[in-house]
């Protein structure tokens, strides 16, 4: 499949927005502090840099908050997006960035023994890039975590296809 300019961030939008709640603090804080989409979508950047930083630290909760809540804040921004963000097709470093988000969500997850979210966030990844290797791994290494070694197996042999 790979990661081009035509491959969709349907699913991911999708199932974040779904769990949004109409009162959901994080998205009012959002439209309160940025007016500008650019400045919202440095501000996920930045989220994801306090993320990372926090993961070096080894303080796996919180920097998987920073992770979650960037997550948000990018589908919220891409979704809410005017056209002088010109985002008419979504560029490879959004992507980029958005799939980081959540192969960094797993790494937290499976540091933390979250092996369902682990797994959730790695196939969430494979619906944009089916060949990621990250995420095959960590996917599979949530599964055979958890029993599912004939699923982990299937992750495994697709990376050589």
């Amino acid at each position: 499949m790979g990661l081009g300019v035509e491959s969709s961030l349907a699913p991911i939008l999708l199932y974040h927005l779904e769990c949004l709640e109409e009162d959901d603090s994080i998205i009012v804080g959002l439209f309160e502090n940025f007016n500008d989409p650019e400045m919202a979508m440095e501000y996920v950047f930045y989220l994801k840099e306090e993320g990372n930083s926090l993961f070096k630290k080894n303080d796996f909760s919180d920097a998987l908050l920073n992770y979650q809540k960037a997550i948000k804040y990018f589908c919220v921004i891409i979704c809410g997006v005017s056209e002088d963000f010109h985002l008419r097709g979504i560029s490879i470093e959004l992507k980029e960035l958005i799939i980081s988000l959540h192969l960094n969500v797993a790494a937290c997850a499976l540091k933390l023994n979250e092996f369902s979210l682990a797994i959730v966030s790695c196939s969430l990844v494979l619906e944009i890039d089916g060949r990621n290797v990250k995420a095959l791994f960590r996917r599979g290494l949530a599964l055979a975590t958890l029993g599912r070694h004939e699923e982990a197996y299937k992750d495994q042999t697709i990376k050589t296809l």
